[in-house]
This record gives structure tokens, C-alpha cells and sequence, in this order.
């Protein structure tokens, strides 16, 4: 995800005052159920686009990392049955055969599910053919706010980030 100055992300002081009122808005409606009476300050400490390249190479490099947990948990259930085999020294030839018969078929099972994971390009599964790479996605707005309830007497303060759509009029989750 790109990080960019303050200024020139946001551009124009008009632009940086809705991204604050949208952010403004969602905190005093949605998180204090639009009590009347709040005192509210915040600073936008960080903004960053994400765009449709950011989300693909987030989920690459989150492929990469299942595929790797996933030959890991192979690998050590291939050891498993590896070491059962070693150690199948049952009472009669024939439950001894039908033993080692079955850890073979699963010794064999694990290291083909091993070559194929190996096998597999994490490219491949992220792959948005026909979207511009450069579509925004959603604004990240990391902010510090204060907030101070009157009716309850209360004061509050978070650092918090929030998910904003392309055009910044609406926040769409936090972080």
C-alpha cells in the first residue's frame, strides 16, 4: 500500500476536510450513536491509497504464506507415516503387509500433495485480468481523536484507522 504526504495524497485542503468530516461523522453517529453535546477533536496522521496492485500483491504474498504453512503441515505428517513405517513390527506377516501397505499409500498421497504445492504460482491465483491496476480501492485514514461526552462527563481518545471508499465520502470499516 502507497503511503504519501499528507498533502499531496489528499491534495487540496477541501479534500483533506472530507475526508476529517466523513471520518468526523461515522465516529459522532455510528460509534457515539450521534449523542448530542460531544466535543470532538481529531489530526489525520496517515493517509494511504489501496489499489487494486496493492490488493494483489497482498494476496500473493498471503498465498505464499498458506503455501508454505500448508507443505510445512505435509512435509510433517509425511515424517509421520515415515516413521510409522520404520516402526510397524506387528504380531502376524499379514497385518504387518496390510500396515505398511497403508502408510505406503499415505507416504505417496503426501508427497504428491508436496510436488503440487510446490508446483502451484501464487501469481496465478490473484490474477484481475481486465482491471487497471491503478483503480483505488479504498483511502486508509489513520487519526488521533478526542471525544468528550458531556452529558456523561466523559472523555475519550483513540488512535484508529478507517477504511474509506475511493471517493472518501463514506467509511466503509476500521482497522
Amino acid at each position: 500500500m502507497a503511503t504519501f504526504e499528507l498533502s499531496s495524497l489528499v491534495g487540496c485542503s477541501s479534500n483533506k476536510q472530507k475526508i476529517e468530516q466523513t471520518i468526523a461523522n461515522y465516529i459522532q453517529t455510528n460509534i457515539h450513536g450521534g449523542c448530542e453535546g460531544l466535543n470532538f477533536s481529531m489530526v489525520i496522521m496517515d493517509v494511504r491509497y489501496c489499489t487494486v496492485a496493492d490488493s494483489i500483491r497482498n494476496l500473493i504474498e498471503d498465498a505464499k504464506e498458506e503455501i508454505e504453512s500448508a507443505i510445512q503441515a505435509t512435509e510433517n505428517k509425511l515424517h509421520h507415516w515415515q516413521v510409522k513405517m520404520k516402526q510397524s513390527d506387528f504380531a502376524t506377516k499379514v497385518e504387518s503387509e496390510k500396515r505398511k501397505d497403508s502408510y505406503q499409500r499415505k507416504i505417496d498421497s503426501d508427497k504428491c500433495r508436496i510436488k503440487l504445492l510446490r508446483k502451484t504460482d501464487p501469481a496465478r491465483i490473484a490474477l484481475c485480468d481486465g482491471i487497471n491496476p491503478d483503480t483505488l480501492l479504498a483511502i486508509y485514514v489513520t487519526c488521533h481523536y478526542g471525544v468528550e461526552v458531556q452529558c456523561y462527563g466523559t472523555f475519550q481518545e483513540k488512535t484508529e484507522t478507517f477504511i474509506l471508499t475511493p471517493d472518501g465520502k463514506s467509511v466503509i470499516g476500521q482497522k
